[in-house]
């Protein structure tokens, strides 16, 4: 049982570090993405100089668990945060990328809103 369970996890893990990020390209406007969880759930995207970005992340159980780092890589490296329910924020950066992880049957949304500062 151990053994079964240490694989899967394994073989999670492998996948979900194979998971090429899925862009999303915005301008000024909203996107909002509904989906369920399960195979590659991950997502890229970027804004312009000058504008900001609101995200919102929720899941309808509560299940859904989101993992955000910005690409900014300076001296002090990334921003991330990991194993998040829920996130509703304006952070600071022109690069996100979002994870999402869970059962089969969880359903999540993500929407993202940009907008000029």
């Amino acid at each position: 049982m151990l053994l079964t369970s240490l694989m899967m996890l394994a073989f999670a893990i492998t996948s979900f570090a194979q998971c090429e990020a899925k862009k999303i390209t915005l301008s000024n406007g909203t996107a909002t993405l509904s989906e369920k969880t399960g195979s590659c759930q991950r997502f890229a995207f970027d804004i312009s100089e000058g504008q900001r970005v609101k995200l919102s992340l929720s899941s309808t159980d509560g299940n859904a668990r989101f993992a955000l780092q910005n690409g900014a890589e300076d001296d002090t490296g990334t921003t991330g945060w990991d194993n998040l329910s829920t996130f509703d924020d304006v952070p600071d950066s022109t690069y996100w990328e979002v994870g999402v992880t869970g059962t089969s049957t969880t359903a999540y949304t993500l929407k993202i809103t940009v907008s000029d500062e």
